[in-house]
């Protein structure tokens, strides 16, 4: 790969065309790099090479966040960001989760839906210290030479948000805005990832500013053609199950996959990758098969 690969992407992402569609995960574990290369230790060259081998043309990198006495901080050095934007020649994601997602394992599920129905003061400081610390993230990570930031937000269950619409809008939408308005001063390309049946708020996803969305989810009733009658104004990214990849060997499952992709999108405007990104369990060889069938 050169930097073919993030003029793909970026070229992608509004909606031109491209010699073919980008590919790449949102979570690549060390522990799937670890085994594809028979190795106890992990560190930038073999999650580089990987990326290589894979032929994938981005990259996300997950901060850790600390919580220690009722704070929140966020771990960036180990990303080795720099590194990346050196190499200069793949896509690079940064995730930062949203307060609803820090919320829920700060304070607990129970305690958390508790104050969303009451939207407390404490709540509200909350929501802030998240916005605060996001903000000096996206900065921080845009000074690295970053390209994107993936704003992660498990808003959604199969069924639906974990809260009314209108409660999500009033918690949360107006900071999200913000953070989205924060990314486009810092040049960075903003993407929306939420695990889930979120279709009832992709017109605030797009009102907000975001150019992307991350997990398509069919066992949560979301596909291609579902947030497409809502948006055509999304890059989609991140639509391939589990399913997918143990099926794979079947050539009509894959034309079935293609097809879908083509009848949907043209081909542009979509990344290819899995709803999950890649875990312990998942079959790269057969993922990076399917992929190139797809190409």
């Amino acid at each position: 790969m050169s930097s073919e690969s993030i003029t793909r992407v970026k070229k992608t992402i509004k909606g031109e065309s491209t010699d073919r569609i980008p590919r790449g995960e949102l979570i690549v574990g060390d522990e799937v790099v670890q085994k594809y290369y028979q190795t106890d230790q992990v560190y930038f060259d073999q999650r580089y090479q990987f990326i290589k081998d894979m032929e994938m043309d981005l990259y996300s990198a997950s901060p850790k966040y600390i919580h220690e006495s009722h704070a929140l901080d966020i771990d960036l050095n180990h990303l080795e960001l720099d590194k990346w934007s050196d190499k200069g020649d793949v896509f690079t994601f940064v995730l930062i989760d949203g307060a609803f997602e820090l919320g829920m394992r700060y304070f607990g599920f129970g305690e958390f839906m508790g104050m969303l129905h009451k939207s407390n003061e404490e709540l509200q400081d909350f929501v802030k210290m998240v916005h605060q610390l996001n903000v000096k993230t996206i900065k921080r990570a845009a000074d690295q030479g970053i390209h994107g930031i993936v704003y992660a937000d498990d808003v959604a269950f199969q069924d639906g948000l974990f809260v009314r619409p209108s409660v999500f809008k009033d918690v949360f939408l107006g900071s999200m805005e913000e953070q989205v308005e924060e990314m486009y001063r810092q040049q960075v390309v903003p993407f929306f990832h939420s695990d889930g049946d979120y279709i009832t708020i992709v017109p605030d996803i797009v009102d907000c500013g975001f150019q992307g969305v991350h997990c398509i989810d069919y066992n949560c009733g979301m596909n291609l053609e579902k947030i497409r009658k809502e948006t055509t104004e999304l890059c989609l990214w991140g639509h391939l199950d589990q399913k997918d990849i143990d099926g794979c060997e079947e050539p009509a499952a894959c034309r079935n996959i293609k097809m879908e992709i083509e009848q949907t999108t043209g081909g542009k405007q979509i990344i290819l990758g899995t709803n999950s990104g890649l875990f312990e369990g998942i079959n790269v060889d057969r993922l990076k098969n399917l992929y190139e069938f797809i190409q």
